[in-house]
């Protein structure tokens, strides 16, 4: 890695450039990696902190689409620069929040309350990429992990984008993963109707301990009208746990929201084919969705 060590703007703290993975005997440029700051929407806003990459393989000048990238609730990890970095190399640009340091957040017991309240954040998120000059801003898209894949959700409902969204518009895609589908439409607040109708693709695991049944997600998306379904897929990766898409991961929490709603353990397994599975089924799908 090459460290440059000057000021790019107000909002951003420094730059890093890094190389994308390459196939073998080929070489790659560097991806650009800035470490930026943000406000959410709230009326008295959150500071956010946020790791931007700008792809090197574009045209000079080029605009390109971007992506907003919403941790677990655990915070910012290793997995949101895996997705990054896929998505760099796909031409992509994108945001990964860490929504908690600028909270003081220390353990679970300070998070907030429900996810709704964070839905700002990834409103702040986007409203930051639309003021860059490298970016399509009426082409981004978001996506998440567990937490981040609720707001990726709940940020594609009518009711939600009038209430977050700083100039009335919207994500252009969602792709969440890992969402805990058996929440919506049967805890309040957590309402997935009346949707804005972008493309949306659910990645989940057949093996995650907070739905408990592989047709969870499913039976989610054949709830709703046909005009949803027709918007909305899911891929349901064998074999996989929730947060199985971060390295290293192998223990087991317990959480009041696993089990559909009953409580219990959930293990979190990390597995390298079906995060393989979901770098590329991430990467295909926006690369469609985000083409101008």
């Amino acid at each position: 890695m090459t460290f440059l060590k000057y000021l790019l703007s107000s909002t951003v703290i420094g730059v890093v450039l890094t190389a994308p993975a390459a196939k073998a005997g080929e070489e790659s440029a560097a991806h650009q990696i800035h470490y930026v700051t943000f406000s959410s929407l709230h009326k008295t806003p959150v500071p956010i902190g946020g790791r931007f990459i700008f792809p090197s393989n574009v045209q000079k000048g080029a605009k390109v689409p971007a992506v907003v990238v919403y941790h677990g609730s655990g915070g910012a990890m290793q997995r949101g620069e895996l997705y990054q970095n896929a998505l760099a190399d796909a031409g992509i640009a994108s945001l990964a929040l860490d929504a908690w340091t600028g909270r003081k957040i220390k353990s679970h017991k300070d998070r907030p309350q429900t996810v709704m309240e964070t839905l700002p954040d990834a409103f702040g998120a986007r409203k930051w990429l639309m003021a860059q000059p490298g970016i399509q801003g009426n082409n981004i898209g978001i996506m998440g992990f567990s937490w981040g894949g609720v707001v990726s959700m709940l940020s594609s409902t009518k009711a939600y984008k009038e209430q977050n969204s700083h100039d009335g518009g919207g994500f252009k895609a969602a792709n969440p993963v890992y969402p805990v589908c058996w929440v919506y439409n049967a805890v309040p607040g957590y309402t997935f109707k009346q949707l804005t109708g972008i493309p949306m693709q659910i990645i989940t695991g057949s093996e995650d301990a907070y739905n408990m049944d592989a047709d969870t997600c499913p039976n989610l998306i054949n709830s709703l009208d046909e005009g949803a379904r027709k918007k909305i897929s899911v891929q349901v990766l064998q074999g996989a746990h929730h947060s199985f898409d971060s390295p290293g991961e192998n223990r087991i929490v317990v959480d009041t929201y696993a089990h559909r709603g009953k409580g219990g353990p959930v293990p979190l397994r990390y597995n390298a084919s079906a995060t393989q599975q979901s770098l590329k089924l991430t990467v295909d799908f926006f690369s469609k969705a985000l083409k101008n």
